[in-house]
């Protein structure tokens, strides 16, 4: 196995994901990928059950490991219309440590219960991939996949069974239906692109400021970058502190930057607040 592995990484793989690693002890694990190179990206999956004896923490010795409790804890919130706490996830008990947590809002077996949100949850799927990506604890995945209507469906495929290349529409985004085996191409919805480079701009830095008033909630990371949401039915108009520097900002979530333009209104910050 480890030798396989090794001829993965020679042939340009960067890292691997340890399907249900949780059904192996983890000695077994450490002492198969104990020898690959410096920088090897390890990720387990190991599923959190209560009361149950092996725990994601027994895993950390192999590498990192997904936090499946973030994107279960944060569907709660937004279905309940509360994000009060959402920034703070990871923060308490039942968590791993940030710096080898990988958190998720859905995957390929999450999308297809009811545990967290999924692609048929639209505006409130757009909400909990924008959290995912403001906070400071672990590290983000987006999944990306196609529609289904029954839970065991495969991806579309041609006529000898390979699976089709993703094709995403110019428009990506959520609406009220998809085709089955049509590719949802979550990760090009603009909202979630926008707050990709949101990230990118804000890198290392810690929550800095929260503030939350009703079902709206806004972040700061650093003095980079701010966002707002409002896991309410109806707009809501709030004034907002804010460590930004005073001035006009994209609101990259509504839309790209074009030839120095916003997509969407500019924000201004005024005295460090911002509506």
């Amino acid at each position: 196995l480890a030798a396989y592995l090794q001829d993965l990484l020679s042939l340009g793989v960067d890292g691997f994901r340890i399907d249900a690693a949780k059904h192996m002890p983890p000695e077994d694990l450490e002492a198969i990928v104990g020898g690959l190179p410096a920088g090897t990206r390890i990720i387990s999956e190991v599923i959190r059950g209560s009361g149950e004896p092996v725990t994601p923490e027994q895993y950390l010795g192999v590498g990192d490991v997904f936090e499946f409790s973030w994107g279960k804890d944060v569907a709660g919130m937004i279905r309940g219309g509360s994000l009060r706490l959402a920034s703070e996830l990871g923060s308490g008990q039942g968590y791993l440590p940030s710096d080898q947590a990988w958190i998720f809002v859905e995957n390929h077996d999450t999308e297809r219960g009811s545990s967290t949100l999924g692609y048929q949850d639209g505006a409130e799927l757009v909400l909990a991939d924008v959290l995912a990506l403001a906070s400071d604890y672990g590290r983000p995945v987006l999944y990306s996949g196609y529609a289904f209507s029954d839970r065991d469906q495969g991806p579309p495929q041609d006529a000898s069974g390979r699976v089709l290349d993703a094709s995403c529409a110019g428009d990506a985004g959520p609406r009220e239906a998809y085709p089955d085996g049509a590719w949802v191409c979550q990760h090009a919805w603009t909202t979630v692109l926008g707050m990709v480079g949101w990230r990118d701009a804000v890198g290392q830095d810690p929550v800095s400021s929260r503030w939350d008033d009703g079902p709206v909630l806004a972040l700061s990371r650093g003095e980079r970058g701010t966002v707002v949401v409002n896991a309410g039915s109806t707009p809501a108009s709030v004034d907002v502190p804010t460590p930004l520097a005073d001035g006009r900002y994209c609101d990259v979530a509504a839309g790209p930057v074009v030839d120095g333009l916003c997509s969407g209104d500019p924000v201004v910050v005024v005295d460090g607040t911002l509506t």
